[in-house]
């Protein structure tokens, strides 16, 4: 099993590295949501996030803003609201995730849930 140390020496020389990202909200005021995440694979860490959310007929996008100890990631979500499906891209990171690229799937198993997998690198 690759440490934490190897995975980001990998992403550091712009290889691909799976990760998932597991989200919980908590608490919502109006169309922005706040809760937990769990990250797993290319980052290894348990933070908080803010999500402001728009509906377009059945399509949502969010965007999910990810506070960790080492720094912050901003990531675009689009999903139908109808499958509970969508895609996610990094947009920025900053502290320990400067230069951070990533994108993938991501499900909604239900109204407070997000899981997010894909791969991360960096430039």
């Amino acid at each position: 099993m690759p440490t934490k140390k190897s995975v980001l020496y990998a992403m550091a020389q712009g290889k691909k590295t799976p990760v998932s990202f597991f989200t919980s909200a908590t608490s919502a005021d109006g169309s922005t949501y706040y809760g937990t995440v769990d990250a797993s694979g290319g980052i290894d860490e348990s933070g908080t996030y803010v999500m402001p959310t728009e509906v377009h007929g059945m399509a949502l996008h969010c965007l999910l803003i990810i506070t960790f100890p080492d720094g912050t990631i901003t990531i675009r979500m689009n999903c139908n609201m109808r499958t509970g499906n969508g895609r996610w891209q990094v947009l920025e990171g900053t502290g320990a995730y400067s230069g951070l690229k990533g994108n993938g799937p991501l499900v909604m198993p239900n109204e407070t849930d997000e899981i997010l997998t894909g791969t991360l690198r960096w430039n």
